[in-house]
């Protein structure tokens, strides 16, 4: 079956270097932003009861959102099932972070917790861009990003 895209990839040519190097410094660019709003997420739960209950009500809608569509995924259901659990497991923790509370639990432990939230937010901000990037990829004639079946 043949492809209605151009695949062909030549690295030799000057002309496929340039979106290279595009594409490198935007999604560096992006890959920063996602860092710096998950660093800013992780410092506001541990501040805030509010920004707490807040994003565990939000990492538990979209933990059960992410599981749906693992369900009714054809391919790689085991590991967006594994992240939906990650998810909802990272909205129940939330409800756990108060300053009072917290302060029993040893620095290990605390640093699986936030390693478990950091990564929740950091899949939930990555995943939502590649939705983004290829709902609105059709307007330009070009293929998905990460073509998935959901």
């Amino acid at each position: 079956m043949e492809s209605k895209y151009n695949d062909s990839y030549n690295p030799s040519t000057p002309e496929s270097k340039l979106p290279l190097i595009l594409s490198t410094l935007l999604f560096g660019v992006i890959g920063s932003l996602v860092s710096f709003i998950t660093n800013c997420t992780l410092a506001e739960i541990s501040i805030s009861a509010f920004f707490s209950l807040y994003f565990g009500l939000f990492f538990i809608l979209i933990g059960m959102i992410v599981l749906y569509r693992a369900h009714t995924a054809m391919q790689n259901q085991l590991l967006i099932g594994a992240f939906g659990i990650c998810i909802l497991l990272s909205g129940l923790i939330c409800f756990m972070v108060e300053k009072n509370w917290f302060m029993g639990i040893s620095a290990h432990t605390k640093i699986g917790l936030y390693a478990l939230i950091g990564a929740s937010v950091t899949f939930s901000i990555s995943f939502s861009i590649v939705d983004l990037v290829n709902y609105f990829m059709p307007c330009c004639n070009q293929r998905a990003v990460v073509e998935h079946p959901m």
